[in-house]
Order: C-alpha cells, then sequence, then structure tokens
C-alpha cells in the first residue's frame, strides 16, 4: 500500500519570497557605525598622536580631543 504525504510541496513556478530590510535595525547599526568611527577618529587619530608627541594631558570627548600641549602634528592628525 503507498503512503501519501501530508506536507505541501511547492511548485517550480512559486518563487521564495524575500523579507524587506529592517528599517529600525538599519538605522540603529548606521548610529552605532558613526559613533565608533567618530571615537576612533578622535582617540587613535589624535590621541595617538599626542601619546607619540609626548602630550602629558589630554581629555577625549566625542566631539573632539583637547590638550594643554599645543601641536600642528596632534591637530593635523587623521586616521
Amino acid at each position: 500500500m503507498r503512503e501519501s504525504s501530508t506536507t505541501p510541496v511547492p511548485s517550480h513556478s512559486e518563487r521564495p519570497t524575500t523579507m524587506a530590510d529592517d528599517v529600525l535595525t538599519i538605522c540603529a547599526i548606521s548610529v552605532i557605525a558613526a559613533i565608533l568611527t567618530n571615537v576612533l577618529h578622535e582617540g587613535v587619530g589624535h590621541g595617538l598622536m599626542a601619546l607619540l608627541t609626548g602630550a602629558k594631558s589630554g581629555v577625549l570627548t566625542t566631539v573632539a580631543w583637547s590638550s594643554a600641549f599645543g601641536s600642528h602634528l596632534v591637530e593635523g592628525a587623521e586616521l
């Protein structure tokens, strides 16, 4: 006796459905990427150059690197 299957078999004409991108997820990834690039730019770019040139003190914020030690090398350091 032949057994019959109860699971539907998709026909060849059916295309798999694609899922739309989630806008909130893309926005969240964009915000995190912007924060990381800013911190890397200020911290690694200016902060590392200040460390290499001998700046004794400095403040690293998400907006800028600032130090009492003025140097064109530190100001011009870009990552």
